[in-house]
């Protein structure tokens, strides 16, 4: 008994240390998804010389083995560009070189992989010479129908990431079920724990094969392409289908002896724990988590999140599959012995899924006042009705089986089994879907074009919401003859709460593109004027209604 206990402490150590040592290797501070900052040349201005590269530089680091950028000119047709290059001091800013470029516009489009693994991407125009074209928006809508591919790599991706998901719960749940004991060397039992590994390794090989053609643009043709899954397992998420398959190889090698009655020792019940640990914290290094501000606190969140799920509703999955409702006479356990260990199991795992799962929505949707805004706040909303509906399914079966035995709970167990199944699959989906509020919010903007006094002013503030905003000023004359106005500046206004005006410093960053930052407290309809002075005696005001969002 003695002995046990120590082992069981061992495992519970490994379990930490494991989720602590990979959280530990994580990367620094970042948001889910990749949001693109800023851009040279930037978007929408006019440079009077040809730029010697494009730079793209993101809020957090990218995998830059699978990075695209692609520069179109005025006819559409590409020009030739440099590899793409990370930064030397700054690994979230990346560039490519290009030759000497004619007077004109040009269209740049760029698709990167965020560290989570999943794929960002944008256009925008730029111009070179002394005279605009005008003709930028219009060619980014041209040039991106044109290059743009209709592929459901990425529907075929989250199927494979839904076989991987249900393949560790099921496994994790048999295990804990059985208690990795007796009835796991049933033949039923070895078949359900065979066919869980090897939906984890279908589902992992799926993800490792797809991943490049989906993170680049490519096509099915792309994806036995050894140089794109080279790139692949370069990436975190990558690595983390590597680590994987070495799992999956020593769970085959656990299963094969218990198989010849080789189980019942701390050596195979410490790996087994580890394997365990290993294959759950692959999601958590990978995914949504890794990437989170306190990553090592995240990560551990993440994979206790994830763990509890697996006892929770791999353990229902295994007592359905397994037909356990009746008395086993080569274990000698009876179904209300097992039955009663699942739900001692539920109630100890679903406190830890509720509670570890409301902790990281919050901090994923960075708070709960927008989660009906975006795609993921939606889905998890339906994710936690599905919960609650399983919930309430296995308190209305524990109640009939207090009365009436576990032969009578079998369709019930059924339906929360086929329901948790759903919910797996909202989560394949939520971990392809972008959790923050942040990606909507760089995406928000307010622009507008006004013309005063024969000067063009192309306005635009982004985002439009509350909190550290931007606003762009771009000038052309009505002639198309670019002049350098002398100076810019802008305030924001807000007459319904009488707030006094805010003054904003604009900069020049480019020919007639200024810039400036301010910080919005409020939501509401902001005045917004950009005083320009195209000559020393004359002043310009363009006025404009921005609506600024919470």
């Amino acid at each position: 008994m003695q002995k046990l206990k120590h082992a069981r402490w061992f495992r519970i150590f490994v379990v930490l240390g494991a989720m602590l040592t990979v959280g530990g290797l994580s990367a620094p501070t970042a948001s889910a998804h990749a949001v693109l900052e800023s851009t040279s040349p930037a978007a929408s201005s006019i440079v009077p010389t040809s730029p010697t590269e494009i730079v793209l530089n993101f809020d957090e680091k990218i995998e830059l083995s699978l990075g695209k950028i692609q520069l179109f000119d005025s006819d559409s047709k590409l020009v030739k560009t440099g590899q793409v290059v990370r930064d030397d001091t700054d690994n979230s800013i990346v560039r490519a070189s290009v030759s000497t470029l004619k007077d004109g516009a040009y269209v740049v489009v760029w698709r990167m992989t965020s560290a989570d693994g999943h794929p960002v991407e944008g256009a925008f125009a730029f111009e070179v010479g002394k005279t605009s074209t005008r003709i930028g928006n219009g060619l980014v809508a041209v040039v991106v129908a044109k290059i743009s591919k209709s592929s459901n790599l990425g529907e075929v991706q989250g199927i494979f990431r839904l076989l991987s998901f249900i393949g560790v719960v099921l496994l994790l749940g048999l295990c804990v079920l059985t208690s990795a004991g007796e009835i796991l060397r049933r033949s039923r039992a070895l078949l359900l724990a065979t066919v869980a590994l090897l939906l984890q390794f279908i589902g992992s090989l799926g993800q490792l094969l797809l991943q490049g053609p989906y993170a680049t643009r490519g096509s099915w043709g792309d994806i036995f392409d050894y140089s794109l899954i080279g790139d692949v397992i370069s990436t975190r998420l990558g690595l983390a289908i590597v680590v994987r398959f070495v799992c999956i190889a020593i769970a085959v090698l656990l299963l094969v002896a218990v198989k010849k009655n080789y189980y019942d020792n701390a050596l195979w019940q410490n790996t087994a724990a580890l394997v365990g640990v290993a294959l759950v914290v692959t999601f958590s290094a990978s995914g949504h988590a890794s990437v989170q501000p306190q990553p090592v606190l995240s990560m551990a969140l993440d994979a206790l999140h994830f763990g509890a799920v697996s006892v929770w509703m791999g353990g229902l999955m295994s007592l359905v599959l397994l037909g356990s409702l009746s008395f086993d006479a080569q274990t000698h356990v009876s179904g209300v012995q097992i039955v009663n260990r699942f739900s001692h199991l539920a109630t100890w795992a679903l406190p830890v899924v509720v509670a570890t799962g409301v902790v990281q929505s919050w901090r994923l949707l960075h708070g709960f006042s927008t989660i009906s805004d975006s795609t993921f706040g939606r889905l998890l909303i339906v994710k936690a009705l599905g919960v609650v509906v399983v919930v309430v399914l296995g308190a209305s079966a524990r109640m009939v089986l207090a009365l009436t035995g576990p032969a009578s709970i079998r369709r019930g167990i059924i339906a929360e089994a086929v329901i948790g199944i759903g919910v797996l699959a909202l989560t394949a989906g939520l971990v392809a879907t972008s959790p923050t509020a942040l990606s909507a919010r760089a995406q928000s903007s307010s622009s507008v074009t006004l013309v005063q006094n024969g000067l063009i002013a192309d306005l635009t503030l982004t985002p439009a919401v509350v909190g550290r905003s931007e606003i762009h000023a771009l000038f052309t004359p009505q002639g198309g003859s670019l002049q350098a106005v002398v100076s810019v500046s802008a305030r924001l206004s807000l007459p319904a709460r009488d707030i006094p005006t805010i003054p904003v410093q604009m900069v020049s960053i480019g020919a007639n593109h200024w810039t400036g930052v301010v910080q919005v407290p409020y939501s509401g309809d902001w005045t917004m004027e950009v005083l320009v002075k195209p000559t020393e005696n004359e002043q310009i005001a363009f006025t404009s209604v921005v609506k600024i969002k919470d």
